[in-house]
């Protein structure tokens, strides 16, 4: 598995548990704030659930041309218990900080 879908798994993992806070400490609390997240979450109306394998196989992610550093733009599919796939899209951005270690940001969590 490479660093990028671990990092993705890693993210998607905090959202599917609830564990706002540490979702927000993992990202440095850019752009959206735990409240945030959990309000977008319970504003969706259905429980969010694990991805399947194969999801992490179908990301969306972009190289952004961005300068200094390798910056990816991936958009993540959202699982729940009563859709399977539904229309709830993760936005991110990650920045390689050394090779392989990457910093996140959630840039969105929303219908699409």
């Amino acid at each position: 598995m490479t660093p990028v879908v671990e990092s993705v798994r890693s993210a998607v993992a905090l959202l599917v548990a609830g564990e706002w806070v540490a979702l927000e400490r993992l990202t440095s609390g850019r752009r959206l704030s735990a409240k945030e997240l959990e309000r977008a979450v319970i504003e969706y109306g259905r429980t969010l659930s694990p991805l399947p394998e194969s999801a992490f196989d179908e990301l969306d992610i972009i190289e952004v041309d961005s300068g200094l550093v390798r910056t990816l733009s991936v958009r993540v599919p959202l699982w729940t218990l009563e859709e399977g796939r539904s229309d709830l899209e993760l936005d991110l951005t990650l920045k390689e900080l050394i090779d392989g270690i990457y910093e996140l940001e959630i840039d969105d969590l929303h219908v699409a």
